[in-house]
Order: structure tokens, then sequence, then C-alpha cells
């Protein structure tokens, strides 16, 4: 059960990924998002986080774990890909 749920937690990962790269390029005109981890968290907790966990997150407290997570993976230079090391992550402070 908890591969499935990590497979699908990366998978909304992946799509707020791609929604915010499409958010950058048109709402942002191309420039970088500064709240992006915000955004983030506003994306999964709307696309269906919630039904995931069983329980909705906080939003503020989301975008606080999803830029510390991020900061994590660049400095470690993670060969795992964003979205799975953040699920990853994610579920460990989440369930």
């Amino acid at each position: 059960m908890a591969d499935i749920l990590l497979q699908k937690l990366s998978s909304l990962l992946q799509q707020a990924k791609e929604a915010h790269q499409q958010f950058e390029k048109v709402e942002l005109e191309g420039q970088f998002d500064e709240q992006w981890a915000a955004w983030y968290a506003d994306f999964l907790v709307t696309s269906g986080l919630p039904g995931l966990l069983g329980s909705e997150p906080d939003v503020d407290q989301l975008a606080s774990q999803l830029n510390e997570i991020s900061q994590r993976h660049k400095a470690e230079r993670a060969a795992e890909n964003w979205a799975d090391y953040t699920a990853r992550e994610l579920l460990e402070v989440l369930t």
C-alpha cells in the first residue's frame, strides 16, 4: 500500500510541476516564481492530496515542507528525480 501511495503522490507532484511550468511561462511571462512552494502546496491540496492522505494538510506548512525538501534535494545532489524524492520525504512528515 505504501508503494502505491508513493507512486500516486509522485505522479501528483509531477502534475504540479508541469502545471507550474505552464503557469510560469504564461502567467509570469517566463519569470521564476519566487513563491513556487505556496503555488505547489495549493495545487496539491486542491488536486487530491487530502484524498491520498486521508486528511487535509495545512497549506502553509506544506509549502514550507516543500521548500525544505527541495533545498535538501539540491544540496544532496540526489540522483533520484525531484518528484520521487519529494514524495518519499513528504510521506515521512505527513503520515
